[in-house]
């Protein structure tokens, strides 16, 4: 990754993520909060691509029936995003003042769906 993915980008779910539980009821396409310089350039043996985006190929995928990796940051919480290391900000090329602009876009909308993810996280590891 030439440089680190940070602040809210549309992210795409897969065709598998549709019929996935922990993606359940999400929608197929919807900004999440991305902070990462790394990424995931191929997939494991087994892993199932869930969700994508222009700038990573992999933010999230899936190894079995219980084991999830994910590049955005859906626990992140408005505090922590706010937060954010600066030098690492300015590293992505953006500054504190575009994060707090992208929270006041996006940040409702993406808590909402954010919720719904730890929700079906949770129904998942209590089956």
């Amino acid at each position: 990754m030439a440089k680190p993915e940070v602040g809210f980008w549309p992210i795409d779910l897969s065709h598998a993520a549709q019929n996935d539980p922990v993606f359940g009821g999400m929608p197929w396409s919807a900004p999440r909060f991305s902070s990462h310089g790394y990424e995931v350039t191929d997939l494991p043996p087994g892993a199932v691509l869930l969700a994508s985006s222009a700038a990573c190929k992999v933010q999230s995928f899936r190894v079995g029936p219980r084991t999830y990796a994910f590049q955005y940051h859906f626990e992140w919480t408005r505090e922590q995003i706010g937060n954010e290391d600066e030098e690492f900000l300015r590293r992505a090329g953006v500054t504190l003042r575009e994060i707090d602009e992208q929270c006041a876009l996006h940040y409702a909308r993406f808590d909402e769906i954010a919720t719904r993810q730890c929700q079906n996280l949770a129904h998942l590891l209590l089956r």
